[in-house]
């Protein structure tokens, strides 16, 4: 059968993807998922002008009553499954045309898409903006006979294929049928064509809870971690057809168990945005269920990105040598600039051994070459018979690195769930040559394995702690003692060594509700500048703190930051007692603050007018000029100056 225009255009792969805008793509469960959990980014998306397509897994039909629960109109309302179904489309569709700027009566062109599998999927995008889409592949709830399915049923191969739902608007007027291996093959089909340069999906390994063994809780909905876990087998299955792309998880439920992380006008603009889906386009109404009601929901109030991904770890190694490493399609790549890193440089990806990467890497140089390290999960099995394990290789792309060893897990002879509950991993060289990898725990505590000056592993350690977030963040100071920091609801926990290569002590640092993970620079005094985002507000507060004896000064706020979101890089300035900061903005920018002093006066502010996907770091020229490095859309690390 001859492909329609859209259709072609939709899986069109003649076209150099330079060429073409910023293409983004998200996976999600349910209709209203990239709403709540990935906006603004993706509004940020919309309004830009890139390409936009949304990929939807399931119809979300639910019980079928399209009013708010605990209603009059909910206990009156009648059980119609097609009917909510429709009812998300159109909140969609209006949601879609309101962050582009136009009216939420917008037109739509509605086609289908031949899938790999043969069957059939819904391609529906705004008539005077083609760019800006939605896919359906409307997987049901219940079979055409009755029995309850879900997609986590299909990923967890309890059913052997899942039906779809029928919805009254769709050119799709028979019932299709998809199985595991079929879903996986399809999305990577789509992703081969489309060619994304980000991929945005829900978080595929949320935190996991058991009142008992055997009784386990996941923090956030199954069907949201089944979508992330096909999205992550499909972006793998389409690595090895040559796509490369960004990929960012985002928090989804478990966002209620953390402190906001976004300002009041981002986080109106993103409730209005909920409240046009709930109420949809002109005689067809949208879903009833969130309307105006989202305010309540305080997992919709952050926009998080987990596991570190989209970030970047940059060193330079003793002999001058620069070197950062990170993720593109699930897959661990390096890039090399070389000791002389320089304004606009762009610099290309090398790809290291291995694949299926469920975070970006950390990185440290020692005596026995450069080690990087990575969470690998070894296959697309349901989760019980799932691995989840640190991993680690050693060398140079000159020499070539050693195949990935598995660290492990510090759970992998307990329980099956304990595993998944682990966070990216942080790495640090201690004073005395060995290599410290820490991880975030099931417990919410921290876990370490050090390895000897001859890179012999130790066992995991349980170093205590509680209420941890995922992503850390490592500093060796000059005595040789490594400290570690990381985020909770209540304000900051550091790890320090009293001496070089002895043990480690807890304390909380009480800043606040942070809104994400900190970072730290060393001062020439040798003290430490601990900075974070503050919740609600996105702020950066600072304090400063002795590695001797763990006193810090009262928390400050630096009056910059606020409105964005994302991690913060810091960076100790070589040719003055100043430290940089650079972060993405409220608008989505790279924006940076040079502080001077003791007292920390701003002297240099600036924005880099560039869309930022991922994270930020920063590197220095041969002078010890402070670059700001970022990855493009095409996948390069490009460093921007900083002195303009």
């Amino acid at each position: 059968m001859p492909l329609s225009e859209g259709e072609a255009a939709l899986l069109d792969t003649s076209s150099p993807r330079g060429d073409q805008p910023t293409v983004h793509v998200q996976i999600c469960a349910h209709l209203d998922d990239d709403l709540y959990f990935m906006n603004p980014d993706l509004q940020r998306a919309v309004r830009s002008g890139d390409e936009v397509l949304s990929i939807f897994l399931t119809a979300g039909e639910d019980d079928g009553k399209n009013a708010l629960p605990d209603s009059v109109k909910y206990r009156n309302a009648p059980r119609d499954f097609s009917g909510y179904y429709g009812a998300r489309v159109h909140g969609s569709q209006a949601a879609y045309a309101h962050m582009s700027g136009k009216d939420r009566s917008a037109s739509w062109i509605h086609e289908t898409v031949g899938l790999a599998s043969g069957a059939l999927a819904e391609h529906v995008f705004l008539e005077d903006a083609p760019h800006i889409g939605l896919i359906l592949f409307s997987l049901a709830k219940r079979s055409r006979t009755g029995a309850v399915s879900s997609l986590h049923h299909l990923w967890e191969e309890r059913i052997d294929q899942q039906d779809t739902l029928l919805r009254a608007d769709s050119p799709i007027t028979s019932v299709q049928q998809f199985t595991k291996a079929d879903l996986i093959e399809d999305l990577a089909q789509l992703l081969v064509g489309l060619r994304p340069h980000v991929v945005r999906t829900l978080n595929p390994l949320p935190q996991k809870s058991a009142e008992a063994e055997g009784d386990v809780t996941s923090h956030d909905h199954r069907e949201h971690e089944a979508s992330a876990l096909f999205a992550h087998a499909a972006i793998d299955r389409a690595r090895r057809h040559g796509l490369s792309t960004t990929m960012l998880t985002y928090r989804g439920y478990e966002n209620k168990y953390w402190p906001s992380n976004l300002d009041k006008t981002r986080l109106q603009e993103k409730h209005l945005t909920l409240t046009v889906y709930g109420r949809g386009r002109p005689n067809q109404p949208g879903d009833r269920k969130v309307g105006d009601a989202v305010r309540k929901r305080p997992y919709g109030n952050s926009c998080a990105v987990r596991r570190n991904t989209g970030a970047i770890s940059l060193l330079r190694t003793t002999d001058g040598s620069c070197y950062a490493v990170g993720s593109l399609s699930a897959s661990p790549v390096m890039w090399v600039p070389g000791a002389s890193p320089s304004p606009e440089m762009q610099v290309a990806p090398d790809s290291l051994p291995g694949a299926r990467i469920l975070s970006d890497l950390a990185i440290v140089s020692s005596s026995r070459g450069l080690e990087v390290f990575a969470l690998r999960s070894q296959s697309d099995e349901p989760l019980r018979r799932r691995t989840l394990e640190v991993v680690s290789a050693r060398g140079s792309l000159q020499e070539g690195f050693t195949p990935w060893t598995t660290l492990g897990n510090p759970y992998e002879r307990k329980a099956w769930y304990k595993q998944f509950g682990i966070g990216a991993p942080a790495a640090a060289l201690g004073g005395d040559d060995r290599s410290y990898v820490f991880v975030r725990n099931f417990g919410s505590g921290l876990s370490c394995r050090i390895a000897d000056k001859e890179g012999t592993w130790g066992k995991w350690l349980d170093l205590g702690g509680a209420d941890l977030d995922t992503d850390l963040t490592t500093i060796t100071s000059p005595d040789g003692c490594v400290h570690v920091f990381g985020n909770t609801p209540e304000g900051i926990l550091c790890w320090s060594q009293e001496m070089s290569g002895g043990g480690f002590s807890v304390k909380l640092l009480k800043v606040g509700p942070p809104a994400g993970p900190p970072d730290v620079s060393l001062t020439d005094g040798g003290d430490f500048l601990v900075f974070w985002r503050t919740a609600e507000s996105g702020e950066v507060g600072v304090i400063r703190m002795s590695p001797l004896d763990g006193n810090y000064t009262p928390p400050q706020l630096i009056g910059w930051g606020a409105g964005g979101t994302g991690r913060i890089a810091v960076t100790a300035d070589p040719r003055q007692p100043a430290t940089w900061l650079a972060t993405r903005n409220a608008h989505g920018m790279a924006e940076f603050v040079c502080l001077l002093g003791d007292n920390l006066a701003s002297v240099r502010r600036g924005i880099i007018p560039l869309p930022i996907i991922g994270g930020l770091a920063w590197a220095q020229t041969q002078d010890g000029q402070p670059l700001l490095a970022t990855v493009t859309p095409i996948g390069n690390l490009m460093f921007c100056p900083t002195n303009s």
